[in-house]
This record gives C-alpha cells, structure tokens and sequence, in this order.
C-alpha cells in the first residue's frame, strides 16, 4: 500500500506490524527522518520517500493508497491530479481510503478558522474573513494579500469534499464507497454528534440520497472499492 503524507510513520509503523508492504511517500523530509527511526526502533521494514503526491506514476500497482490528513493541504488542481493518478495506481479492487480529511460541506470549521459557514466561503473571502478568527496564531497571518500568502493560506487547510472525487475519478455515486469511519463503529459513534450536528447530516443526506452517509460527516473518513 501506498501512504501518502503520513511523514512520522506512527501509521506506517502499525500497517507494517500487521504484513502490509507500505510505501510511504511526504514532503516534508525531516519528518521522514522521524519515520525512518521509527520503523528502526519498531523493526519493521517501510519504503520511505521524499516525494510529492503529484509523482505516483513512478509506482506499481498498488492494494491500497491512503491520504491522510493530506487533502485539504493540497490546492486544488494538485488535488485533482493526485486523486486521479491514486486511482489509476490500484489494481481491481484495490482500496482508496482519504482519512481526517476536513469535509467543505460541513457547516463549522474545526481544522482550521474555528468559524462557522468558513468552509464554504470563496478562497479571497476566507482570506480576508480570517481575521474574525479566534485563533490567535491564525487571524493575524493573512492581512496582506499576495500571491505568497494566498498560497500559504490555501496550503493551511481548506477542506474537500466528493465534488474532487466527481472531477478526478468519476461521479461519487456511481463508485463503490465501502465504509466510512462512523458507520463502522456505529451507533456509538453516532450518539457523539450534537442534536444540531445529526440534524444537519441528516438534511444532507436529504439532499444527496445516492451518496454514502461518509461524505457527509465533519471530517472525510472514507474508504472506495475499485471494481
């Protein structure tokens, strides 16, 4: 399987542990030295390279790729063509799992701005809105457009949701979603969402009957079957 933006390895350490041959893959390089001394203390053997999520065309099929944590730090076109080359990499059946992903449609952000309705703003709005944020190491960073800072802000944490998996693979509700995190664990996990928070997903799910109950949770915790 193929990790994408997991650099420290702590789930790297754990799929290896239970046979899987992982392919970790990061930008960051210092955190990939963590990895590496990870893997080493554990005793296990993990692929670990420097590379960005847009160069999977140099890797073999794979069973399974995951993004963790890694999508809503992608802009968008990096995005898009990093989903589609995924999904070209897995062999039938394969397995594409997006993992504590922020979900765009969600009606508060949590990951980010701390704000409601932030997530579904235009990237300039949200930009200039983030001052209204109470985090006090993120409202005073994007006062000053540029180009430089629209990048870094965009790269900070945006959320995502099916429209990338619409554009870059095939439309949502025509693909195999096989699990999501909370469906898996069921009702308990269920019973953690506030009244306001189920009756939110619930009108989404309203709207959008076709789609799994995952791509309409807060976070985008979701696994899709290739056939």
């Amino acid at each position: 399987m193929l990790e994408i933006g997991r650099g420290t390895g702590s789930s790297s350490v754990a799929l290896a542990e239970q046979g899987a041959h992982v392919t970790v893959i990061d930008i960051d390089a210092a955190a990939l030295e963590v990895a590496r001394e990870r893997c080493r203390i554990h005793g296990v053997t993990v692929d670990i390279r420097e590379a960005s999520a847009k160069q999977l065309a140099e890797f073999g099929p794979m069973d399974a790729v995951l993004y963790f944590a890694v999508l809503e730090h992608m802009i968008h076109e990096e995005r898009l063509e990093s989903l589609a080359q995924a999904w070209s990499l897995l062999s039938a059946g394969g397995l594409l799992a997006i993992i504590e992903t922020p979900n765009r449609l969600w009606f508060f952000d949590q990951h980010t701005s701390q704000l409601p309705f932030y997530n579904w703003l235009p990237h300039g709005l949200a930009f200039a809105y983030s001052r209204f944020s109470p985090r006090e190491n993120f409202k005073d960073n994007y006062r000053e457009p540029s180009s430089e800072m629209m990048n870094h802000f965009l790269r900070g944490g945006r959320g995502a949701s099916y429209h990338e998996i619409d554009l870059a693979i095939a439309p949502t509700q025509s693909l195999d979603t096989v699990s999501s995190l909370i469906s898996y664990f069921g009702w308990r996990r269920r019973t953690r969402m506030n009244r306001l928070a189920r009756r939110y997903k619930t009108l989404m799910r309203q709207i959008r009957p076709d789609l799994h109950e995952g791509w309409f949770d807060p976070d985008l915790d979701v696994i899709l079957r290739k056939h």
